[in-house]
């Protein structure tokens, strides 16, 4: 699950530059470029955001001990506070199922139209865009590697229902993390 929306946008990438990307002209294929590194800083964004919501928790139980939804344990502001950022996080992960779809359809443009390119119009492009690409992939993976630390971290110290929130939580991010996993079994 973790590895499955970087190798799938590290995919769609390789498709676009060494299978080439398709179409009837130049702004057809820088549109397609443009979108795909829109969605990878888009990817990076909620797995950032997520990151950020899920160090709130934890960052919150420090005077507890632990992530709970218990006002006796952790206080009435604390338990507002840790179900506010649940509830955040939970909407944010949610996003990431449209945005696995968007890439989907991405992924369809290229493969109906990678025969058209050229292989010295394809070299041009990877020349042009590779390394912009290449570090949006590296901090897609940053972001979502240091989610899932986070994510491990706090599962430690959820208890009770904040542990059922945090579960439900960590499914939104499979479901949308799956979208992006099709690419894989798709190619």
């Amino acid at each position: 699950m973790r590895k499955g929306t970087t190798r799938a946008l590290l995919w769609l990438s390789g498709v676009l530059f060494l299978g080439g990307i398709a179409g009837c002209g130049a702004d057809e294929q820088t549109t397609l470029i443009a979108q795909t590194s829109a969605k990878l800083k888009e990817t990076t964004g909620k797995f950032g955001e997520l990151k950020g919501f899920t160090k709130k928790l934890v960052d919150g139980s420090k005077a507890s001990g632990a992530i709970s939804l218990d006002e006796q344990k952790a206080g009435k502001d604390q338990v507002a506070e840790n179900l506010a950022t649940l509830t955040q996080a939970t909407e944010t992960a949610k996003e990431l199922r449209r945005l696995g779809e968007i890439v989907q359809r991405l992924k369809e443009y290229t493969d109906r139209a990678k025969e058209k390119t050229t292989p010295a119009y394809s070299k041009e492009l990877l020349a042009r865009t590779a390394n912009s690409l290449r570090s949006e992939l590296i901090e897609l993976r940053k972001e979502e590697d240091g989610l899932y630390a986070l994510l491990a971290q706090a599962d430690g110290l959820a208890e009770g229902s904040a542990k059922q929130k945090l579960n439900e939580l960590k499914d939104e991010i499979k479901h949308g993390t799956d979208a992006f996993d099709l690419l894989n079994k798709q190619r």
